[in-house]
Parts: C-alpha cells; structure tokens; sequence
C-alpha cells in the first residue's frame, strides 16, 4: 500500500449559455461559482476548503495475474489512406485525406465516404476523431462533427471551439438529461460542456497560466491532469484534492462500462472505482519509477468491461474487476491508434491502414446463431412451398456445412432475398460473421 497527501481546494466556473441550435448566435455570459457561493446548477453548497488534509490510500498493483490468451481473428483490413478514427457503438468512422469516411461493418473491407444534407460537403482538414462516451466526434477546420448513427452532423459547439487556441476534446459522461458532457481543453482555458451550458473551470491547485493536459469524469466526479499533477474534482460542491501518484505526465483518460475511471501515465495507469478506490497499476516488476517501463500511449473503453491500453507495440487488455492484466496483440511497428466498437471489435490503426480484430469470446451456434437463421431463414427453407431448398438451419450439421454460403449470401444482401420481407439486421450479420471467423463452434 502506498500513502498519499491530499489538499483541498475549491474549484472554479464560469459558465457560458450558448444556442444549442444548428444555427449559433452570439453566447450569453453568465458568472457563477462552483463550491464558493454557486454552483452551475444553481447549488449554495459549500467546499470545505480548510482544516487538516486527508490521506488518500492507493494500492498498488505491481504484479497483477496474466492469464493466457489466444490470438484474436483478423477480421479485416481497410486499404484507404486512413489518419485517425472514432467509433460510436458500432459505427465506425475513420478520417482519411479526402475527409470522413463510414467503415460498413457488415461488409468490413468496404469505407463508405459519409454525405449527408446536414453535413456540410467539406469539412476541411480533420484535425483529430475522439470517442467520447460512445459517440464519435471530428474536429475539423471547418467545424466539430458528431454521428447521428451512421451520418455525421454539424456540432453547434463549433464556433465555440474555433475561437479556442489549440482546442483539444476529451471525454465526460452523461449529463442528468442524457446528454454527452465534454471537456474542452485549450491555451485560452479548460471547459466543460453540460446540459446546454458551457462552464470555464480553474482549478486551485493548477497553475493558471498552464492548461490542463487531460479530463475524464463520471458519476459527479472528474480526474484532471496538469503534467504530472493529478486532482480530482468532485462537481457537487466543488471540492478538489491532490492525488499524490508516481504516475508521470498523465495525458490519457477514460471511462469503462462499470464507471471506472483509468488514467494513463508515464508510469502505469490508475484506476478510480465507482465507490472511490484508488489503484495504481505500475505494469512492472515493482512499484518503484526503475522498474516500471510501461508507458500508456492510449486506453479505450473495451466492452464489457476494463479497458485496452496501447503500449509502445503492444495492445494490453486491463479490467480492475478482477484486477487482470493480459497481453493481446504486439506489433512490428508501434500503433498511431486503437479504438473499439459494440460487435467486440478492436480497430488498430498502422501505417495508414486500418486492421479489425475480433476480441470478444468465441461465438456459438446454439446460443448465438441458430436463433437468428432458425428463425428467419426456416421460414423459407422449411417450406415446400417456397421453392427454396430445405434446408433445417436450426441444425448445427446442415449450417456448418453451409457456413461460407451463409456468410457471404447474408454480407451481399442476397440472404433473404429482397422482396420477401424478411431482413437481417446489421448486428445479426455480424453475429453470423463473427461465428464463422472464430470457429464456427457448436
């Protein structure tokens, strides 16, 4: 175990009201004071800013149990000029040289290039594709964009962002109205975007003249970093506190599917439980800064639970639930970038080219498939009648027999056939790909 210091502090904002509306007018600007008199939901609560600091307890994790594992499918690999990417469920849109593009996931070597009425026909050069809270967001010269499904759309934050000097976005949570809270982090100041209001925030124990260079939240309380320095901030009240870590410059985020918060750093990553456990995984031999060699160069949420965390070459799966560290992919040459969608995909980004691997656990035909083709493709197929040739999909020895057939006919679009009312939808085509591609188990 490991002891550290906190000091408490009381945060700052200021909170701008834009038109959250596709047509922007000028922003309305309003001051209130979080903790410190009011809070930007009119709170009155107060931050104990006084009295003898607390000790923050951080276990640390120098050795956490790697079970083996087997290597994931290759899926696919898309040849397009690919720069960056960002996934919204299982939607994945990637940024190349001629702007936006759409991966069509049931057809996984095709990049669908994203039109739309209300996206305008440039974006200009994108600047960077952030997955925030299981939504895809493009900064671009000419705006930021957001995915409405499988289209991307004008974000009216953008004239916000434009006025920002190097503006970057980082991920929140979901306000209490269901919509996306978002760190904007820049030279002019640290931002938080939440239920229709913009709220500049100046932390205590940050110098002021300095961003911050990283934010992720949940459930009420955020992880921000500036350079090595970590606090966290607790939004009723406003209170913050130091967390004294050997984590080095942190620059990294996220949010699992369990509301952990894990946080990358030159020194491992730490983790932050729903309940406000602390841990730090050194992802080293020991807990001392000689021995951890494990620099976090990314994480993403990984369905399910835990996180991936992209390490030099190599793509680690961490889930602090039962505190397991595995080694999942090494590369020759080190990863630009790795994101992960809802069909259990992970996405790795090298050399331009994009490559989806399939991670989850191996599909299986009688939990997973032959409700899909039992149900739909028997109509059919069990019915003198139709013409078509009987065939029982229901049964594990004539689908495996015919699984190629059954992939390739369903991706095409020529399984059902048009025009007999009967359709697969997208996830149900993967479900069917994926049970070819990892084995085609009983």
């Amino acid at each position: 175990m490991s002891l550290g210091s906190v000091d408490e502090g009381c945060a700052v904002a200021r909170a701008r009201a834009p038109s959250l509306t596709p047509t922007l007018g000028a922003l309305s600007v309003s001051l209130c004071l979080v903790g410190c008199g009011g809070g930007p939901d009119g709170s009155q609560d107060g931050a104990e800013t006084g009295g003898d600091p607390d000790d923050v307890i951080i276990e640390i994790i120098a050795d956490a149990p790697s079970p083996p594992t087997t290597s994931p499918a290759d899926a696919s690999i898309s040849g397009a000029p690919i720069t960056d990417l960002a996934t919204s469920g299982t939607e994945v849109f990637v940024a190349t040289e001629d702007g936006p593009a759409h991966v069509v996931e049931t057809n996984l070597d095709a990049v669908e290039v994203v039109t739309d009425g209300t996206t305008p026909a440039s974006v200009g050069t994108i600047l960077e594709a952030r997955t925030i809270d299981g939504v895809a967001m493009l900064r671009a010269t000419q705006g930021v964009f957001a995915n409405d499904g499988d289209r991307l759309v004008y974000h009216p934050l953008s004239d916000f962002v434009a006025d920002l000097e190097d503006p970057t976005l980082f991920g929140g949570s979901r306000s209490t109205d269901g919509t996306l809270a978002l760190w904007i982090l820049s030279s002019s100041g640290d931002y938080r975007l939440t239920e229709g209001m913009i709220h500049q925030w100046t932390i205590p124990q940050f110098e002021p003249t300095d961003g911050l260079t990283m934010a992720v939240e949940s459930e009420g309380v955020a992880l921000l970093a500036q350079g090595d320095h970590l606090v966290e901030l607790t939004f009723e009240g406003g209170a913050t506190r130091d967390l004294e870590t050997p984590m080095g410059t942190v620059q990294h985020g996220v949010r699992d599917e369990s509301a952990r918060l894990y946080v990358g750093g030159a020194r491992g990553v730490l983790v932050r439980t729903l309940e406000g456990a602390l841990r730090h995984y050194t992802l080293g031999a020991s807990a001392s800064a000689s021995d951890v060699t494990a620099r976090i160069d990314q994480l993403v949420s990984r369905p399910g639970g835990g996180v991936y965390a992209l390490v030099g070459n190599s793509v680690l799966i961490l889930d602090d639930e039962d505190a397991r560290i595995e080694e999942l992919l090494t590369f020759e040459t080190a990863p630009t970038k790795i994101d992960a969608d809802g069909y259990g995909h992970l996405w790795v980004l090298r050399d331009g080219e994009l490559t989806a691997f399939y991670t989850g656990e191996p599909v299986s035909f009688a939990t997973s498939v032959a409700p899909i083709v039992g149900g739909v493709c028997n109509i059919c197929h069990q019915n003198e009648d139709t013409g078509a040739v009987l065939i029982d999909w229901s049964d594990y020895d004539q689908a495996v027999e015919r699984a190629q057939a059954l992939g390739s006919r369903t991706k095409d679009g020529s399984m059902p056939p048009p025009g007999t009312g009967f359709t697969l939808t997208s996830v149900e085509i993967a479900t069917i790909d994926r049970w070819i591609s990892t084995g085609t188990l009983p």
